[in-house]
């Protein structure tokens, strides 16, 4: 037991892993001044079609800089029907070393109103 709540395979650790990267901006991690996805600073963007692609690339980008143990399998990035200003992030990966198995994480961040 400790702070962090534990994991029991590989694959719910890329997840772990996986949001870690994702719900930091570049030049937080010390050190490592390129980790991160930037995903926070949608929360002042328009929502827009540049908006979803500019998001897919910095995930994409991320995950093959910081996880490339890590195969993505199905990546929605959709607003959110019920709250216009949401944003809702669905990846559905893999670790190269076992694609029999996936694992799918959800994220959603509030964007402003256009």
């Amino acid at each position: 037991k400790g702070f962090f709540p534990g994991t029991s395979t590989t694959l719910s650790q890329a997840g772990s892993n996986l949001k870690n990267l994702l719900l930091t901006n570049k030049g937080e991690r010390v050190g490592h001044p390129t980790f991160g996805a930037d995903l926070l600073l949608v929360l002042f963007e328009p929502m827009s079609e540049n908006l979803l692609d500019r998001v897919k690339e910095s995930i994409n980008e991320a995950i093959a800089e910081w996880l490339p143990y890590i195969s993505i399998n199905k990546l929605e990035i959709e607003p959110d029907e019920s709250e216009i200003n949401q944003l809702n992030i669905n990846i559905e990966f893999y670790l190269t070393m076992n694609p029999d198995m996936f694992e799918t994480i959800t994220l959603s961040f509030a964007t402003e109103q256009t």
